[in-house]
């Protein structure tokens, strides 16, 4: 089984400077992969990268593998440079996390996903959606992170709910 997850940034979470927060959603998704990974043989997780959920899925997951080493780990970039705008706390965390993965997928340098009359390597804001679309195109389950409203998330959501996968989502309010 493949885990793929999608959820809000956090400006729609609980702001960018909530550590505590984020380490209460990275436990959170540390025991649903955990039971996953025994109960249904989840060998996969996929993570988009993106600050937020994301990012604490990533973490999670590394966390994961470090228990049971079977465990895969894989990064989809929506494409190479993505966090050059980031805040350099930020980065600095992502390249941690890109270094520790099992594998680094640019999604836009994959054919059936590049995005017609874009180069490859430059912000578009249909990459991050062409990158949902390769998350839920591999994977078994999405777990989502939402609380409602419209972007990125929902699409993910959506997109899934068209390709008939199985979703299963939690209000990070509740968490």
């Amino acid at each position: 089984m493949i885990i793929a997850f999608t959820g809000h940034r956090p400006d729609k979470l609980w702001g960018y400077n909530n550590p505590a927060a984020y380490l209460r959603l990275e436990n959170f998704l540390f025991s649903i992969c955990e039971y996953l990974a025994i109960q249904y043989s989840a060998v996969a997780f996929i993570s988009g990268m993106a600050i937020g959920v994301d990012m604490c899925a990533a973490k999670a997951c590394l966390r994961l593998r470090e228990k049971y080493p079977h465990i895969k780990v894989v990064a989809a970039v929506p494409f190479a440079g993505q966090e050059k705008k980031w805040s350099s706390g930020a980065q600095s965390e992502y390249r941690d996390v890109l270094k520790k993965v099992d594998k680094v997928v640019i999604v836009d340098q994959q054919v059936p996903y590049q995005v017609p009359g874009q180069k490859v390597g430059v912000y578009h804001p249909a990459k991050m959606d062409m990158r949902n679309r390769f998350m839920v195109d591999y994977c078994d389950l999405l777990i989502g992170i939402y609380k409602g409203g419209g972007g990125g998330t929902k699409n993910c959501l959506d997109y899934a709910a068209k390709v008939k996968r199985k979703v299963v989502v939690y209000d990070p309010g509740k968490i």
